[in-house]
Order: structure tokens, then sequence, then C-alpha cells
């Protein structure tokens, strides 16, 4: 599965259509569907009684690995001093988009098994990627 996923724009929906995002099988009121949303709520008053998706608001889901910064030494009193040169790699699950909502649509337990699987091994094909090849630094625990 290719990601980022692309948001309906009106629906703020992945895919557009009634169908599964993996598998393609049709889903709605008398199929029955699972949704994984993510999101905010932008509240209308105080009470924070009202509210719902809204332009001011972008959306985000994504998966972020922070690698351990590298100890490059210790100060005079045995403290260590810490390198920012630590490892990064983001994995951005829908594109980014106004309305700080995205439903993504699945027919099954084991279809959104599926793709939170490919999720995770995309995201760990890019750590490994990024992570540099024996990197034999100290970190701190």
């Amino acid at each position: 599965m290719k990601l980022p996923l692309k948001p309906d724009p009106d629906t703020l929906a992945v895919p557009a259509e009634s169908v599964c995002v993996v598998c393609g099988g049709k889903i709605g009121e008398t199929e029955g569907f699972i949704r994984l949303t993510a999101g905010a709520i932008l509240h209308c008053d105080e009470k924070r009684d009202c509210g719902g998706p809204s332009d001011l608001m972008e959306t985000l889901l994504s998966l972020w690995y922070h690698g351990p910064h590298p100890i490059t030494g210790t100060t005079d009193d045995d403290r260590p001093i810490i390198s920012m040169d630590n490892e990064e790699f983001h994995l951005d699950i829908v594109e980014r988009g106004p309305g700080g909502q995205v439903d993504i649509h699945f027919c099954s337990s084991p279809c959104l098994s599926k793709f939170l699987a490919d999720v995770v091994e995309q995201f760990e094909a890019g750590i490994e990627k990024t992570t540099k090849p024996n990197n034999t630094s100290q970190y701190l625990p």
C-alpha cells in the first residue's frame, strides 16, 4: 500500500468510495464497516458542547522515530555530553490537508490488521534505511 493516503477533500475519508482501503470490498450501512478516525475537534464554545472539523486545523497522521542521542564525551563532573546528531525518520500515513480529521475505512478486522501491519513494515524499513550501519556510539540509558 502506497503511503501517504490521500483523503477525499469533501468527505475527509479514505477511500472516497464506499469500499475497503485494503481489499476494495464494498462497505456501507447494510454491509457494515470499520472506521479508523484520526483528528481533532475545534470547539465552538467554552462549554465544549459543539465542534467539529475546521479549515483552521490541518489533518495529520504519521509515525516518527527519534533515535537516541550519541554520547560524545563527558563533562569535568562526569555528566554525559550528547550530540544532536540523532537519527530520525517519519512516515506520513495520510497526506496533510485542511479539516483536522480523516476517516480510513475497512471492511473487517483482518483488513484493519493488514493495513496496520503494512504501515509498521514500511515504518521499520524506513528506520532501517535511516539508521547508520555499524553505529557503535554509546547512548544514554
